[in-house]
């Protein structure tokens, strides 16, 4: 496997400048794209082939708000939505009257321009909370800048958070899942039954995802996306209607719970590493094989069909991916679609978030396209071992907290990155000041101390 970050674009290593220092622009509405039209004509000739749902035996047993033996909760929304909670948590705050979910709830089809109405106009940083955090900053015991990144965290979340000093005592990991017809093309090591029996390890408390967040205080909840109906093949069709792609995206959006401090977005699903590589090249440009990596495990003859794949789908649909929702709904999936409605949603509440891997960051991606600065609240959990993801990270201006060779999804690298973040705001909100602690400032002219 390539390492990851060498065939990153610009590769310079700069850190990118702080975002919540100032407010950020206005951001317009989005217009539809010109293909809109032709789209919908292009839905009405979709086929799908059909599908043995896949269920398995231990949801089946389970009966809604009986607890399992990991301690989570099974929650039914909807006709094939299921939540699954490591925690009780207050339900989602639900949407104002005109919102796309209470739209599709009075009947009204949801389309791509419920999730551009979501985009337009995101709340800035809180301008006083920064300044107060660089100020307590510059008190601290340390000379300036020793504590490197710690220091910048404790500034981003104090800005995004809107308020000093910033907290960490609420955070929580999301986990989407869902199902993805392309993996009948051959792409995955792994058959798409996984996914539900992932769904079920972690709501049985078996997953490295349930034991990072115990060990970092975080609330886990596993949100499976319609399982028994997997996305459209998209080297044949688009893989999702408009209104399956604003749906599962109104699902993310309404999923985050106003009050969270820190936010830790993951996915779970058999062949979504091929849908992350196709939307990354509709958005970014290359070659299939810069964004296409072995996922889960491929060898030479698997990872040759899953670049034909990629490149195959985008091709396909190559006069509609100018519009970067359109990508998201041709490409990729329901749990990409709801990964990008949670960071979304977050921004509207005021919580910062940590992205996890390649597939996640590919989710984001889609509304940095859309949406300049819409991504200025997250920062970059890790990077993965996936060879693109590196790609990814400098496309979108996002250095990376930690590189560990991870590889697995499910939110690991944004829980572990989240511990990281306890410790600069422990720091930022335990330390002694200069005056506090009786301790002798250093020479201006001499900030290094050491």
């Amino acid at each position: 496997m390539q390492p990851a970050g060498q065939d990153g674009l610009g590769g310079d290593g700069e850190r990118r400048r702080e975002p919540w220092s100032e407010p950020g622009p206005q951001r317009q509405r989005g217009r539809r794209a010109a293909g809109g039209a032709d789209e919908r004509a292009d839905d009405g000739k979709e086929t799908r082939r059909a599908r043995q749902p896949v269920q398995p035996a231990a949801s089946r047993r389970r009966r809604e708000g009986q607890k399992t033996d990991g301690g989570c909760e099974v929650h039914k929304e909807r006709k094939t939505h299921y939540f699954i909670s490591a925690a009780k948590t207050a339900a989602p705050e639900l949407a104002q009257d005109d919102s796309p979910v209470s739209r599709g709830a009075r009947g009204g089809a949801m389309n791509l321009d419920d999730i551009r109405a979501r985009l337009a106009d995101p709340p800035g940083p809180d301008a006083a909370a920064a300044a107060a955090a660089r100020a307590r900053e510059a008190a601290l015991t340390k000379p300036p800048g020793a504590l490197g990144r710690l220091e910048d965290i404790a500034v981003w979340a104090a800005a995004w958070q809107g308020k000093h000093p910033a907290t960490a005592e609420r955070i929580e990991l999301l986990v989407f899942a869902g199902n993805h017809g392309v993996v009948a093309r051959g792409v995955s090591a792994w058959p798409a039954e996984v996914t539900a029996q992932m769904t079920a390890n972690f709501a049985a408390g078996g997953a490295a995802a349930n034991r990072l967040c115990e060990a970092t205080g975080a609330t886990f909840s596993s949100v499976p996306l319609a399982l028994d109906s997997a996305t459209a093949d998209f080297t044949e069709a688009p893989a999702m209607s408009e209104a399956e792609c604003a749906e599962a995206f109104a699902t993310g959006f309404e999923r985050v719970d106003r009050g969270t401090d820190l936010l830790c977005v993951g996915e779970m699903g058999i062949g979504n590493s091929t849908a992350a590589a196709a939307l990354c090249l509709a958005l970014f440009g290359g070659d299939a094989a810069d964004w296409t990596g072995r996922g889960a495990g491929v060898d030479d003859a698997g990872l040759a069909r899953k670049r034909a794949v990629v490149a195959q789908g985008v091709e396909r649909h190559r006069a509609h991916i100018g519009d970067p929702l359109e990508a998201l709904r041709r490409l990729g999936g329901r749990e990409l679609a709801a990964m990008a409605g949670a960071v979304a949603g977050a921004r509207r509440k005021r919580t910062p978030v940590l992205l996890d891997g390649f597939i996640c960051c590919a989710a984001a991606a889609v509304l940095a396209r859309a949406a300049p600065g819409a991504l200025d609240h997250c920062l970059a959990g890790h990077r993965s071992a996936e060879a693109a993801h590196g790609r990814l990270l400098a496309a979108l201006g996002l250095d990376p907290l930690l590189d560990l060779g991870l590889r697995l999804g499910e939110g690991s690298g944004a829980i572990l990155a989240a511990g990281t973040v306890k410790a600069a705001l422990a720091c930022h909100a335990g330390m002694a000041s200069f005056a506090e602690a009786g301790v002798a400032r250093g020479r201006a002219d001499e900030p290094d101390l050491t």
